[in-house]
């Protein structure tokens, strides 16, 4: 149909091509528009197309690859293209030059291109392993973030996953923010997230392997330390512990891996979370988290994973309880989440069991039979009505 139009003469502008770039139909469109008006290729530029999703489109069309390539420096050309051999020679020639990668142009491509073949990725940082600064390390990660849905609609299940195992192996900075907003988005870009999930669980595992070795290693057997280790297969709350104890010695584990400091690979921050549990996001996940030998379900400072469920109707709540959670401890009150609280110097507890029911009914929903049924069986089960926890759930007024 557009082949025609043209062929009667009606004329496409650049805007027009921009629009069509935005959805699926750039491959054919847009090749189509340059071959038959190819006044218009000068008017484009790399940065215009998103090479993450459009790359392929651009390397098997001559007149999209004549419109965009000679914005594309040595590194980008051999990446759209995904040639070894050309991604080499261009490395050495930046190489002898004395240039890194913030001189490859344009950046926005060379992100997306990085990002389209991770084979080619992980040559960069074997072959060349200064090339991509830490810096720049973190911004791939973030970008593989901010781009979760393109990434594994593009790539694949496979692929995707081994992008996001090739950014950790390098020593991208691992935040409980970045963690956090993988395992629950996870499960919607793809429809195999286990496999990505298990990587980066298994990842953190061997991270904290790394930490118990050091401690084995710098102190002596006998040390009373060494109790730390045996508490659990993989350190979660104990890793902040160990981390506290190298650094009285003058060795700090950080520097020691070269790691930014608090990476959650090796720490938990005091103001953050206590383990692995409160991040997952889903029963499944912490089944897997579980399996790989991380514990401490029931750990806190500040809150149980019981009393941050995102959405308790999920399961999770039942896992958590099922694998040992105490649904009757008491934590102090949250203020800032409930939005009210009474005028007290000193500020109350609220019984988790009382605020898994408050985000039931913010949710809008019931409690299910296996919850009911752990609940109906405890002992405990005649304390859920009392009014005296000042947690504001509605149930404490019944």
């Amino acid at each position: 149909m557009i082949d025609r139009l043209l062929d009667l003469g009606v004329i496409a502008t650049h805007s027009d091509s921009s629009t069509w770039m935005q959805g699926n139909s750039l491959p054919v469109v847009l090749s189509l528009m340059l071959q038959k008006m190819p006044n218009l290729r000068d008017q484009y530029q790399a940065t215009a197309i998103n090479l993450l999703r459009h790359g392929d489109a651009v390397r098997q069309s001559s007149e999209l690859s004549a419109a965009i390539e000679p914005d594309l420096d040595m590194i980008c050309t051999a990446l759209l293209h995904k040639d070894l051999n050309s991604l080499s020679q261009a490395l050495a020639t930046n190489s002898r030059m004395g240039l890194t990668a913030d001189q490859v142009r344009p950046q926005k491509s060379f992100r997306e291109l990085l990002m389209r073949w991770p084979a080619g990725l992980k040559y960069i940082l074997e072959m060349q392993p200064g090339f991509l600064s830490s810096a720049k390390v973190d911004a791939l990660f973030t970008a593989v973030r901010e781009n979760l849905w393109k990434l594994f609609d593009t790539l694949g299940h496979y692929q995707a996953t081994e992008l996001v195992k090739i950014l950790l192996e390098s020593g991208c900075r691992l935040t409980e923010e970045n963690l956090a907003f993988l395992f629950r988005c996870l499960p919607l870009a793809s429809n195999m997230p286990s496999k990505t999930i298990h990587t980066i669980l298994q990842h953190i595992k061997s991270w904290r392997g790394k930490l118990r070795e050091a401690l084995q290693a710098y102190l002596p057997v006998d040390s009373e330390e060494h109790t730390i280790l045996s508490r659990s297969e993989v350190l979660q709350l104990e890793a902040s512990q160990v981390v506290s104890r190298l650094r009285t010695i003058g060795l700090d584990p950080f520097e020691m891996f070269g790691l930014q400091q608090s990476d959650y690979r090796l720490y938990l921050p005091s103001e953050g979370y206590d383990s692995i549990f409160h991040i997952v996001d889903t029963p499944a996940q912490a089944q897997m988290a579980y399996d790989l030998g991380f514990r401490g379900i029931d750990f806190s400072h500040k809150s149980a994973p019981l009393s941050i469920l995102v959405n308790p109707s999920n399961g999770h709540c039942e896992w958590l309880i099922g694998h040992g959670a105490d649904y009757t401890r008491k934590l102090e009150w949250k203020f800032e989440e409930l939005g009210q609280g009474p005028s007290t110097t000193e500020p109350p507890q609220y019984l988790v069991i009382h605020w898994i029911l408050h985000d039931l009914s913010a949710w809008g929903i019931g409690l299910s039979s296996a919850l009911v049924t752990s609940m109906a069986q405890s002992p405990w089960a005649s304390n859920f009505t009392q009014s005296n926890c000042y947690d504001g759930c509605s149930v404490s007024a019944t």
